[in-house]
């Protein structure tokens, strides 16, 4: 696989996380075989925040968001695989389609919800990372907003396009001219300030993509985990961690 360095976010660096992630492929796309979007689908223009929240008197900084992510040991042990390396950083929201129907890439992918086109939208930082060999990613996000009570809106935004995707729906990825059947799973609101989506494989071995999203103060967090493994619990140990990294 070709790497990339971190913090790149030329299209390429997106494509390795969407082969990663969807479809088990080890090579960079070269060129990205979807374009690499700025403004969301039109399909989704419907989930503009709204206005009026209140001030959150600056909990947590957008300057300090990068040292509040987890070292990529202790995500390799949350997930059980030591052979993860770094494919993509993330320091603001893109829109690239990889899925059919379209509005599955809300499922599939962090920072891509139309809630981060928002000018309350302060900063951004992640990281994901993925083992060739396993297949495995873990990807986490983290991003800081104007006002305390909006990141409560951005999560009802982000459950509200998993939706358009709802449990049942069969949706195929495309990735270095390969195609992989996907089926999208329940979407479980665990509590007022986390929900999370799942959704399987339907070729190949056995592999779930869990996606938790949850918030804390003026942030909104971001856990992706594709594997073999108990995804769910995976994705959530590492937005416990971002949390308590939050909380320090």
């Amino acid at each position: 696989m070709t790497m990339r360095p971190r913090g790149a976010r030329a299209a390429g660096a997106v494509a390795v996380v969407c082969a990663a992630a969807v479809t088990g492929c080890t090579t960079t796309i070269p060129g990205a075989a979807h374009t690499l979007r700025t403004q969301p689908p039109l399909m989704s223009s419907t989930a503009a925040p709204p206005a009026g929240d209140s001030p959150s008197g600056g909990f947590i900084t957008p300057t300090s968001l990068g040292t509040k992510l987890l070292k990529r040991d202790a995500v390799a042990a949350t997930v059980g695989d030591a052979g993860l390396k770094p494919i993509q950083t993330y320091d603001k929201p893109d829109f690239s389609s990889v899925m059919q129907p379209q509005q599955c890439d809300y499922r599939a992918f962090p920072a891509r919800s139309t809630a981060y086109m928002s000018s309350l939208l302060e900063g951004m930082a992640g990281e994901a990372n993925s083992d060739d060999a396993t297949g495995v990613l873990a990807a986490q996000v983290v991003s800081s907003w104007a006002t305390v009570d909006h990141p409560k809106m951005v999560l009802s935004t982000i459950t509200g396009e998993w939706r358009l995707c709802p449990d049942g729906q069969a949706f195929t990825s495309f990735s270095n001219g390969d195609t992989t059947p996907w089926i999208s799973g329940p979407i479980t609101t665990a509590s007022e300030d986390r929900a999370v989506s799942l959704m399987t494989r339907q070729k190949g071995a056995a592999k779930t993509c869990a996606h938790v999203v949850a918030t804390h103060l003026n942030t909104v967090i971001e856990a992706l985990v594709c594997g073999p493994g108990d995804t769910v619990a995976q994705a959530s140990v590492i937005a416990d961690g971002l949390v308590a990294n939050l909380r320090a």
